[in-house]
């Protein structure tokens, strides 16, 4: 009979549960890090004579020898010690990239320092990779053919490159534009808009969209959270702006128009919706735009969607074939998500026809979501950019407030005082208001008297008593005469 040893925490070597835990951990990182204190090493015996006794000619003879690793791949882990060790010379990663895993990092070798200051470990390495490739696509174009390229007209009209993005991103994705066009009409705050627009492009908590703009190059939008600043960074430029969640908002009062999100999306791009939903969008070598970390993976085992942070079975990606294995195990793979994109093609080039022009005094009713009505209300918007339809100098708009695609009763007036351009906008198919708000004028209740109406039955009045013969304006009788 088999005899049982029971061991106590004082014979293990550890005096309580946290003591325990704390030692894991330790090993834990020592596992997942280790090609950071190898590549530390490595240049150690770069750098040194340390080598001298051992009769090898370099490093890479002796990395062969001992341990077989090919100069390719002594480089890459000198590299990741240079660029993500802390102070660039030192057997611990920088806080911010702990957790990362050394095929990511070693792709993210590439990518500038701005970006790498976006992504975070929930990455996949695919989605790190495709990244990487949307990066090596744009730096084969030439900045000659950029220039051919030429401009955007209508994107050359908004204001900053957050509203061209968004501009063209609902373009090539249609569906995305439906679910941001319902954060935008179907929210009441700033924070709710925020937090709606999160779950659109980015439910794990983080995510990036990336789109091509025309004599541009590539734009990625990286989300945060629905607290934190966006950050739009130019690959070609190696340049990024930040913009706030108002940035946001106020770039959806130029794109989120019409009672239903296709009647928008038609309006602003003047195409028929899509009828196909289902399918992603196509892309050519030249990529239109897409959502990384849109949705979490579905778990395998359940079928549910998993939460941020929860791990997934192992699974072999061949986005990420060539892609050198981690020493030691790494976080999983969080999930991906190629968006909400749509196929379609190009449509044909149509010829502009010009706008008959309405009478001065016509009237039309807008609607209008609430954002951008209180901006107009308190004075802290004094211009409209839409699209050209019938109006021009003179023509008076009556805004009306919108909710969930009905009207909630609140509105306002305002009279075009100033278009760029009466005959087709300043780009072709739009067109910049200027105009005055009008007065609110007062609804008459049911029986109430206008005072006009008053005083017309005064004037009534008045006529009746005075004496006859007595004619109107200046009161002359005749009188006999003496003679």
């Amino acid at each position: 009979m088999g005899e049982i040893i029971r061991m106590d925490n004082q014979t293990a070597g550890y005096s309580s549960y946290a003591e325990f835990k704390e030692s894991v951990d330790r090993e834990v990182e020592r596992i997942e890090e280790g090609f950071v204190r190898l590549g530390y090493l490595l240049k150690i015996a770069k750098d040194t004579d340390i080598l001298k006794e051992s009769g090898y000619k370099n490093i890479n003879e002796f990395a062969q020898a001992e341990y077989g690793l090919d100069s390719s791949a002594v480089s890459r882990f000198i590299n990741i010690n240079d660029r993500f060790a802390e102070n660039g010379y030192s057997p611990r990663l920088q806080e911010q990239y702990r957790g990362y895993g050394r095929a990511k990092l070693a792709i993210m070798l590439k990518f500038p320092e701005i970006l790498n200051e976006e992504l975070t470990k929930e990455y996949s390495k695919a989605e790190i990779k495709e990244i990487g490739d949307e990066i090596n696509e744009e730096k084969q174009i030439s900045d000659l053919e950029i220039l051919m390229e030429g401009k955007n007209e209508i994107q050359e009209q908004l204001e900053n490159n957050l509203q061209r993005s968004l501009h063209q991103l609902g373009k090539n994705m249609p569906l995305l534009y439906k679910k941001l066009w319902n954060a935008y009409i179907n929210t009441d705050s700033e924070i709710a808009c925020a937090r709606a627009t999160m779950d659109a492009v980015a439910p794990a908590g983080s995510g990036m969209c990336t789109v091509r703009l025309q004599g541009i190059g590539n734009i990625i939008i990286s989300f945060k959270g629905a607290d934190q600043d966006i950050t739009l960074i130019n690959v070609r430029a190696d340049e990024k702006e930040i913009y706030t969640w108002e940035d946001i908002l106020d770039a959806y009062s130029h794109l989120m128009t019409g009672d239903t999100p296709e009647e928008g999306w038609e309006h602003v791009y003047r195409e028929a919706f899509p009828e196909n939903e289902e399918i992603a969008p196509v892309q050519s070598k030249k990529k239109p735009g897409r959502v990384l970390k849109a949705e979490p993976k579905k778990n395998t085992e359940t079928g549910k969607k998993k939460k941020a942070g929860e791990p997934e079975a192992e699974e072999k990606s061949k986005e990420a074939a060539g892609v050198p294995e981690e020493i030691g195990p790494e976080r999983l793979p969080k999930g991906k998500g190629k968006g909400d994109g749509i196929s379609w093609k190009e449509p044909e080039e149509k010829e502009y026809k010009s706008i008959e022009l309405p009478p001065e005094d016509a009237e039309y009713t807008l609607p209008m979501g609430k954002t951008m009505l209180k901006d107009i209300k308190a004075g802290q918007r004094y211009l409209i950019l839409r699209m050209h339809d019938p109006y021009r100098i003179g023509n008076m708009l009556h805004l009306r407030e919108q909710n969930n695609g009905e009207e909630t009763g609140a509105g306002m007036d305002i009279l075009i005082t100033h278009m760029t351009d009466d005959h087709g906008g300043i780009a072709e198919g739009y067109c910049v208001i200027q105009f005055d708000i009008m007065p609110h004028q007062e609804e008459q209740l049911p029986g109430q008297m206008k005072i006009e109406d008053l005083e017309g039955e005064q004037d009534e009045e008045s006529r009746e008593e005075k004496p006859d013969g007595e004619a109107d304006g200046i009161y002359c009788k005749s009188q006999e005469s003496d003679t």
